[in-house]
């Protein structure tokens, strides 16, 4: 009788000794690959699904940038917003106008009216492109002759998104509403967010299954169904990317860029200072596009296992995820880790092992 309750009492011991789940989690290393002074004020950057190249929009101008950093072309307008299509054969560039150019820097069309472009997006395979008006218009062109046609859309989208075959297109307006529609342009839902704050930015996956905006000083993943998956503090939050398949999510804001996993742990954050304001990842999640007011930068990213649950560093500082919560201050909202298999294990072992330690015990005490 000693034996078994000496064996119940230690798994007694056992369940009182925290599990620790950091264990399992993947971290991300970054290596700097370059980084180039742009202007005195960027407003957006783009990378190309490939990688391959970096397109960077301000006042000053727009600039196109090979993988290693080399320019390719610049063009002296000023814009402020800018997307790549797959192979950076196409760059639509809005401002006062809407453009488009080649890989080369030769403009295929423009399309000037009188109002202001919002918001503009490529569809992954790279036809058509399409366009929000500051006139609550969103029309859809041609990738080659500016074919236009108005998605009957009657609102003012600060931010969009399109799936891979145009199927859906999501929006964020400037009091808090993300909608999504079909091709058709019929509202499937709308998710307002209170206050009116204004939605920030916005990335969809490849096949439009999860959803990552920024608004009021969060991040959120949902699915296309609207239901919130995870959302995370991040002070200031700006710009956000997906990878292709929604593997990893960036996050640009006051502290830096944020990398996270599709189930919302953290697996890094690049440390480039206050006020990053944009950010773009490649459709395989390995490169990640950067920049603050004034310069640009792009990143090789690498995720493996980390035995020690400490996230290794190279050629940047990566946060680990309790450093991420004492510089957000909000520990509460974060998504935790997810619970290795073998610990749930252990844990329900933990459980039958205190309560025959619990039975054993008062069976002694009654003898």
């Amino acid at each position: 009788m000693r034996r078994i309750f000496a064996i119940g009492l230690l798994l007694l011991l056992c369940a009182c000794v925290p599990v620790s789940a950091e264990e399992s989690l993947h971290q991300t290393t970054a290596t700097l690959l370059w980084e180039e002074y742009i202007s005195p004020q960027i407003n957006a950057i783009a990378l190309s699904g490939d990688g391959t190249a970096v397109g960077c929009a301000g006042e000053q101008g727009v600039k196109l940038l090979a993988g290693d950093g080399v320019t390719r072309w610049v063009d002296e307008m000023p814009a402020y917003e800018i997307t790549l299509s797959e192979n950076a054969s196409r760059v639509l560039v809005g401002g006062s106008s809407l453009h488009l150019f080649d890989q080369t820097g030769t403009e295929i069309w423009r399309n000037s009216t009188d109002y202001f472009v919002l918001s503009n997006a490529i569809s992954p395979a790279g036809d058509p492109v399409y366009c929000a008006w500051d006139d609550s218009t969103v029309l859809r062109y041609n990738m080659t002759s500016m074919t236009v046609y108005n998605l009957g859309i009657d609102t003012d989208l600060i931010c969009m998104g399109v799936t891979d075959n145009g199927a859906y297109i999501v929006g964020g307006t400037l009091t808090g509403d993300l909608i999504l529609w079909d091709k058709q342009g019929t509202v499937k839902w709308t998710r307002t967010y209170p206050g009116e704050k204004a939605v920030c930015d916005l990335a969809f996956s490849l096949d439009g299954g999860m959803i990552a905006y920024t608004i009021d000083d969060q991040v959120y993943l949902i699915n296309r169904a609207g239901r919130t998956l995870w959302s995370a503090p991040l002070p200031h939050a700006a710009g956000v990317s997906m990878s292709a398949d929604g593997s990893c999510i960036a996050v640009a804001h006051a502290n830096g860029v944020s990398l996270f996993d599709r189930d919302g742990t953290l697996t890094g954050v690049l440390k480039k200072g206050q006020g990053m304001l944009d950010v773009s990842l490649s459709d395989d999640g390995t490169k990640c596009a950067v920049c603050d007011q004034k310069n640009a930068c792009l990143y090789l990213l690498t995720t493996g296992a980390s035995e020690t649950g400490t996230v290794p560093q190279e050629a940047v500082e990566i946060q680990t995820q309790q450093e991420f919560l004492e510089d957000n201050q909000n520990p509460q909202t974060l998504p935790t880790s997810p619970v290795a298999s073998g610990d749930g294990i252990f844990s329900v072992l933990c459980i039958i092992g205190s309560v025959l330690a619990t039975f054993l015990f008062c069976a002694k005490r009654r003898q």
